[in-house]
């Protein structure tokens, strides 16, 4: 999938090869996928940088003592029975977010509960805000959108070569 993303934004979308960075297989490792954020969100982006990040794996959730779960995404050395010291935790996304300069940050997360990503956070301002428009054109924005919800697995069928998420942002 990470290749089939890479593929979309260069021929589809223009991206310049120059500046999509890919961590796969076993580079995959959660050390590198947050140093790789953390250089790119806070070291690279300015303020006028649109960055797009996509994580295609698996997801896991641990439940938490007051009925609530906390989501994580699984790295290639991620231990599912032990998400809090092997993972990345889902949370972390939006801390990096809040010490990023970048004007635009779209999260795709193709993973089961990718949804606990979004916990938390506000929707979007309605149309009738007064100053709408000024607001959204000078705030910073961030976005996630996710294969499925909090306490939902992702859909993948071998006939179509990916998961439903790839597929659908393929079409």
């Amino acid at each position: 999938d990470t290749q089939e993303m890479q593929a979309l934004l260069i021929n589809k979308f223009g991206f310049n090869q120059d500046n999509i960075t890919i961590v796969t297989g076993k580079d995959a490792t959660r050390d590198n996928i947050k140093n790789s954020l953390y250089k790119t969100l806070t070291q690279e982006a300015d303020y006028n940088s649109r960055v797009l990040v996509f994580f295609a794996g698996h997801g896991v959730q641990q439940e938490t003592k007051s009925g609530g779960q906390i989501g994580y995404l699984l790295p290639f050395d991620g231990d599912p029975e032990s998400p809090y010291t092997t993972a990345y935790a889902m949370t972390e996304l939006k801390q990096l977010t809040q010490i990023s300069e970048a004007k635009h940050i779209v999260f795709l997360s193709d993973a089961c509960y990718g949804g606990l990503a979004a916990e938390g956070t506000r929707g979007g301002l309605d149309v009738s805000t007064p100053g709408y428009l000024d607001k959204i054109t000078r705030d910073n924005a961030r976005h996630i959108i996710t294969a499925g919800g909090a306490g939902e697995e992702v859909a993948e069928k071998f006939e179509w070569g990916s998961s439903a998420f790839m597929k659908s942002l393929k079409s």
